[in-house]
């Protein structure tokens, strides 16, 4: 038996093909065919085969077809199709399935490293467009997927081939290949290097030619570097071989993938579904779709459930960024925005520039040629969002807005899509779907009446929902509730349309737990976005596990949302009101206690996981909690890592928060305990604006240590930003300030901070006379890792400012105190400081020697960044030593570490490599 997917789905026997039935029966098959692991729920398999406009019988029709299909496949044997407790599954050999065979071998191939002939075998078992006939969205994306996949596992193949010589067989499949997606640089690319080692020069130059044109013509956009340097190399006459080709498949960057997940039970708006629809397929120039109305109507909802709907469609990914334009305080910035989208697509972020205009116009070079949707939700105004729209052919861009953004529809284009509320018939609906037979009860007058109370807003409706599934109550007497509780619903911004939301709130509200109503009254004080179950329980002064069972009380009563694992939120409405309650209820004693405790959460928690960072850097005091906090420890540079990546935009509003209430101590200290986390991830804009916050609120109350602090933070973070100038300004500031003090570890954190803005600016003796008066501060303020650091600095910026004579003993004795202290960062930095030592002493072979131990030593310590660094410089060292093999690894391991960190330094150890092939040729 063979069941082939990768071609039309067919099952075949020893007397040739067996009848499977209607289109929609082989899409159940293949639908379960796909998965090689656990069963499949039937719910699953309706998705897959329907989309999501299943028909009314839909469970009943998808069991007639298992039933067909069980019997089909009994008559074949080999294969039987079973039921599970979660679902559906094929049991049988998966070698039967041509799509497993085909991953088996593979696999198999990559283990013998990259097989050709098992390579070859795999491919043979295509016999054309795979899922072919099938028209489900799931169908569609599965073979777009499938499809990357055959090309990426062509490629492996012909570059096998291509070393071993036997190149000329994989010219045709690769042909078929590039017609078959024209625009296709990693197939062009290989498709040169062929035709050129059979020496096929002008055939090969001609794919570049034609293609390169077909980029600009169509797209507007330059060929990738892996097209241009397979011409390079034609055009160098370069004869590509093992010792040329690239050794390894290209790898393929995911698409971004931001979108939060689809809406529950999302449904109705039918027809605005069929106008995005239409929108996304007119071909118009990047168009934008505008969807309106006020809170709580379900904008975001059709939004992101359009964008999940329609992603088969757009194959390079989905951004997605909620703009919270109403969101006191909150709201996202177009310069935010645009550094999360460039980070998402990859782009390193000491590439991103500082300013506005050149942040849009890199994005809009990014999306350029690529086919993706964004959507941009909760827009406050046309130029919140007018840096965001990337202006290309093949991105769809959705916004979502309380506002009409009239400016937006008369100057960009954007085409309006209006939203009221649901229609009577939608609003049954949303209750059918979440209540089930309770809905479709003898209730029905008590159901039209809890639809007219909600004004068929989908907010209230799934509120009304959740109190009958909670409390069992039945539905007349949620009914009278709200007719008892009819008010105005004044929380909407515009307030021109009556309802009762509040009304829903408020019994929903009033059913909690005292706790439970009590977290639901602090969560309305938190700043930031969401919130994780260690900050609840901090700002609660809880018990974890309680502040837990507080959490699922109120995402059990529909109050809150855990909109990724362990992060929790509010819908906008529901924080105004938890807010209000929250100024209601509490004192403001007991208001400023508990902020006091959310911020000493986030500073204690935050400075912790710095110390795991960096447990050498020069230490801070910081200040008595107002109660003992709760506080996450972390074991390892990983753990704390992924925290502060969790805590990032929390943190981040609780500097502002701290600002905004009088707390400049606190704001200093957050922002400090940021820096390290923000400089290694290379969010230095976003330490910029930290600093620049915590600087004004020092100054507001009169806080000179707090100011100096800040502006040194201000100062480090323009210096990474290229603001070379700004930077120098801020530190003078910064050292007059802790001078004033009489802040001898302040003034030596500027002086260290300056010896490193000076190296980078090139200015050698500058940068050697601020480490010197470094190590002076360090020394009077008995800062043992600070003297280390400086004594290492201090030699190798003597031996780069022209004096390498004598410039090995400081940095010796940094070393020595460095190993004394147990610092292998340190330790490895000074290591590959004093390989450049050796290097300007004309000694390479005692540089190569240091560099290797500094690389293993970060490679231990987890500084990738400064690992690839000490590989590049050990590279140029074996190259000066003449052993040219030796520097073909190191730059090679190098440029890996570069890539993965997708660091513009990777372009000048490619170059060097370019250059080493070269050579050989």
């Amino acid at each position: 038996m063979d069941l082939r997917l990768l071609g039309p789905v067919e099952v075949w026997v020893r007397t040739g093909p067996v009848g499977l039935g209607t289109p929609r029966q082989r899409s159940v098959l293949a639908a379960l065919a796909c998965d090689r692991g656990p069963a499949v729920p039937a719910d699953v398999l309706i998705d897959r085969v329907w989309g999501d406009r299943p028909p009314d019988q839909a469970r009943a029709t998808l069991h007639s077809y298992l039933a067909r299909l069980r019997k089909i496949l009994e008559a074949a044997g080999a294969v039987r199709l079973v039921r599970r407790s979660g679902g559906y599954l094929l049991d049988g050999d998966p070698g039967l399935v041509d799509l497993h065979r085909f991953r088996t071998l593979t696999g198999r191939a990559r283990q013998r490293g990259g097989d050709p002939d098992l390579l070859h075998q795999a491919l043979g078992l295509w016999r054309g467009l795979p899922l072919s006939g099938l028209t489900s969205p799931w169908a569609a994306e599965t073979r777009a997927a499938l499809q990357r996949e055959h090309q990426d596992v062509t490629l492996e193949w012909a570059r096998a081939e291509l070393n071993r010589g036997t190149a000329a067989v994989t010219v045709p499949p690769l042909a078929a290949l590039l017609r078959a997606d024209p625009y296709a640089e990693p197939v062009a690319a290989m498709l040169m290097r062929v035709q050129h080692a059979l020496g096929r020069t002008a055939d090969a130059l001609g794919i570049y030619t034609t293609i390169a044109g077909r980029l600009a013509d169509d797209l507007g956009v330059n060929p990738s570097r892996e097209l241009r340097e397979a011409h390079l190399l034609v055009l160098r006459g370069d004869r590509p071989g093992p010792a040329t080709a690239p050794d390894r498949p290209a790898r393929r960057r995911r698409g971004p993938a931001l979108l939060p997940a689809g809406p529950y039970g999302f449904v109705g708006r039918k027809d605005h579904l069929t106008r995005l629809d239409r929108a996304a397929g007119r071909g118009a120039r990047a168009p934008v779709c505008l969807l309106t109305g006020p809170p709580g109507v379900g904008k975001t909802a059709l939004a992101v459930h359009w964008a999940h709907r329609a992603r088969h469609r757009f194959p390079d990914g989905q951004l997605y960024v909620n703009l919270r334009g109403y969101d006191d305080g909150q709201v996202t910035t177009a310069g935010e925005a645009l550094r999360g989208f460039l980070a998402a697509l990859g782009v390193a972020a000491e590439r991103i520039p500082d300013r506005l205009d050149s942040q849009a116009g890199l994005y809009r070079s990014e999306v350029a040629g690529r086919r993706m949707v964004v959507v941009l939700d909760n827009a406050r105004d046309a130029e919140q969002v007018r840096p965001l729209l990337p202006g290309d052919d093949g991105i769809v861009t959705v916004v979502t807005s309380r506002s009409q953004l009239n400016g937006l529809v008369a100057v960009d284009g954007a085409r309006p899509f209006p939203l009221g509320v649901l229609s009577n018939g939608e609003a049954r609906e949303l209750l059918t779907e979440r209540l089930g037979a309770v809905a479709a009860g003898p209730d029905r007058d008590a159901l039209a009446r809890i639809i007219g109370a909600c004004d068929r807003l989908p907010l209230a409706l799934t509120i009304a929902a959740a109190r009958i599934q909670v409390t069992g109550f039945p539905v007349t007497a949620v009914a009278a509730e709200l007719a008892d509780a009819g008010r105005l619903l004044d929380v909407l911004d515009t307030g021109d349309r009556p309802g009762q939301v509040r009304a829903v709130f408020s019994w929903s509200y009033s059913a909690l737990t005292p706790a439970a109503a009590r977290m639901f009254r602090l969560l309305g004080l938190h700043p930031g976005p969401d919130i994780s179950a260690d900050a609840a329980a901090g700002l609660a002064a809880r018990p974890l596990p309680e502040a837990r069972a507080l959490l699922a009380e109120l995402i059990r009563a529909s109050l809150l949302t855990e909109h990724r694992p362990g992060r929790f939120a509010f819908h906008d409405l529901l924080r105004a009101y938890a807010c209000e309650q929250a100024h209601r209820e509490f004192s403001d004693r007991e208001r400023t206690e508990a902020v006091g405790r959310l911020l000493a959460y986030y500073l204690h928690t935050a400075h912790a996981a710095d110390r795991q960072l960096n447990p050498y850097r020069d230490p801070i005091v910081l200040p008595e909690p107002p109660s003992s906090p709760v506080t996450e420890h972390h074991t390892d540079q990983a753990a704390a890592f992924a925290w502060f990546t969790r805590e990032h935009a929390g943190l981040l509003a609780a500097v502002r928060h701290a600002a905004a209430i009088g707390e400049p101590t606190t704001c200093w200290q957050l922002t400090w305990t940021l820096a390290t986390y923000l400089d290694r991830r290379g969010h230095w804009q976003d330490l910029a604006t930290a600093a620049q916050t915590a600087h004004d609120a020092a100054r507001a109350h009169g806080d000179h240590r707090a100011q100096a602090h800040a502006l040194a933070g201000l100062g480090r973070a323009y210096g990474w930003l290229g603001r070379h100038d700004d930077a120098r300004a801020e530190l003078g500031r910064a050292l007059q300030a802790f001078t004033a003090l009489g802040d001898p570890a302040g003034q030596a954190l500027v002086h260290s901070h300056l010896a490193w803005l000076m190296d980078q600016w090139e200015k050698p003796q500058e940068a050697y006379d601020s480490v010197r008066r470094a190590l002076h501060c360090y020394e009077a303020a008995g800062l043992r890792t600070g003297v280390a650091d400086a004594l290492s600095r201090l030699g190798y910026h003597q031996a780069k400012a022209g004096r390498p004579e004598g410039a090995l003993h400081p940095s010796e004795r940094g070393l020595a105190l460095h190993r004394e202290l147990g610092n292998r960062r340190g330790e490895g930095i000074t290591l590959a400081m004093i390989g450049n030592i050796h290097q300007l002493l004309g000694d390479p072979e005692a540089g190569a020697s240091c560099y290797e131990r500094a690389a293993a030593l970060l490679h231990s310590a987890g500084e990738r960044y400064y690992e690839g660094r000490s590989l590049a410089a050990l590279g140029d060292t074996y190259r000066d030593s003449g052993r040219d093999t030796d520097a073909h690894l190191a730059w090679q391991r190098a440029l890996d570490i570069l890539t993965e960190l997708d660091h513009p330094g990777s372009d000048a150890v490619r170059l060097k490599l370019h250059a080493a092939e070269g050579s050989h040729q």
